[in-house]
């Protein structure tokens, strides 16, 4: 029997869903149990409880700063004396673990903020008490680095050396971790979320030629592009240049607004920007036209598909549209989104937020319509070894596994 504690998972935002889905359903057998920390919002608890598939999770709840600290500095039998029966429940509870699998997705870097160190310190103090209970740590294909600040940059280098696997999305995150001077083996392997409600790319071109009278465009704002867009009178021209150059598409068009945050229990999230984009009046000149309601990521990439071009601000929006076969143009904020496009040769359709313009939007748009038809041929050719090298994953992490085992 493998007990599997899942951490950087999660179901608010469908990236996390979409990530701990495939890893359940990669380990899909009777004799293994999951485990993930408790949601500590509402949303994530309520998110959590909306999905069918959750029923195979087993949630525990978050250890607390004295285990953490005491477990991850102290000796265990010496933590032990300063510690209470709860919390030696809980490590008699984490010594039944076999492994840690990460999915953060992209948590180690300094793009969050100097503050984000005692995240990450929290991090380093819950896998070195995993480690002394012979618990095995698996990081699975995530973003990293930059490491610009001190702190984070130590922290980080410890963690990595505690893991037993280490698997980077992308070459940029390969050269931030390899200036930490690690002596172990770094992978370079594709998102596993290119593994998620995976379907015949002929299928889905079915689907969208009977739609072949329309042009179908699917749009993915972000929170946290709209958080970094704010410039120094307070002013974001975030929506209002996403808002003209909606405003400026073909009639014909049947344009879908996307969230891939949702929380239903008040905060920002994406509902909040396609309701903002929405009030403009946008979407009324359209023959149809509306914001996505449905809640679970096997819902949201089921719209996905069916469009024929994408605009995400999403990472995982976009892992799901070119998973699809589907013309993909991004607007992020981090390496991540050129590293992305760069599986396909199409980065130069990765825009910066801080190059934004209503002009070089359109541009790209442009050439994007204008050859999808080429531009998918070539996500079509390079699909199959993406996900050959995706599902090698899963064989590392297999492979580890019985490693342990014996």
């Amino acid at each position: 029997m493998q007990n599997i504690f899942i951490i950087g998972g999660g179901f608010i935002n469908k990236g996390a869903e979409a990530m701990t889905l495939t890893v359940l359903n990669q380990f899909n057998k009777n004799n293994t149990k999951f485990l993930m920390f408790k949601g500590k919002s509402t949303d994530e608890q309520e998110a959590y409880a909306l999905n069918p598939e959750t029923d195979k999770i087993k949630l525990v709840n978050h250890l607390g700063k004295k285990l953490l600290l005491l477990g991850g500095m102290l000796p265990l039998s010496l933590a032990k004396l300063f510690l209470g029966n709860e919390n030696k429940k809980k490590i008699e509870n984490l010594s039944k673990l076999d492994t840690i699998i990460d999915i953060s997705g992209f948590f180690l870097t300094t793009k969050f903020g100097k503050r984000m160190w005692f995240a990450v310190l929290k991090r380093f103090l819950l896998v070195k008490l995993m480690k002394k209970l012979k618990v095995k740590y698996f990081i699975l294909p995530q973003a990293m680095g930059p490491f610009d600040e001190w702190k984070l940059r130590f922290l980080s280098k410890k963690i990595l050396k505690l893991a037993d696997l280490i698997i980077v999305r992308d070459e940029k995150a390969l050269g931030y971790v390899k200036e930490l001077g690690l002596k172990k083996e770094i992978n370079l392997l594709p998102d596993i979320a290119f593994l998620f409600e995976r379907k015949e790319l002929v299928e889905i071109k079915e689907r969208r030629k009977k739609n072949d009278s329309k042009l179908v465009i699917a749009i993915a704002p972000n929170m946290r592009v709209y958080e970094r867009f704010f410039d120094r009178n307070g002013n974001n021209r975030y929506l209002e240049i996403l808002s003209t150059f909606i405003k400026e598409l073909p009639d014909y068009s049947e344009v879908i607004l996307v969230p891939h945050e949702i929380k239903d229990n008040g905060g920002k999230d994406d509902v909040f920007l396609c309701n903002e984009l929405k009030k403009q009046g946008i979407l009324e000149k359209f023959q149809k036209a509306y914001i996505v309601k449905k809640k679970t990521a096997k819902e949201i990439k089921e719209v996905i598909s069916g469009a024929d071009i994408v605009i995400a601000s999403r990472f995982h929006t976009a892992v799901g549209a070119l998973s699809c076969g589907i013309p993909t143009m991004t607007i992020g904020w981090a390496d991540k989104y050129p590293e992305l496009l760069k599986l396909f040769d199409l980065e130069e359709f990765a825009l910066d937020y801080r190059q934004l313009s209503t002009e070089n939007i359109k541009s790209k748009f442009k050439k994007l319509l204008e050859n999808r038809n080429e531009i998918a041929r070539k996500i079509e050719e390079k699909l199959p070894k993406i996900i050959e090298k995706a599902n090698k994953v899963f064989e590392l992490v297999e492979k580890e596994m019985e490693s342990s085992d014996q």
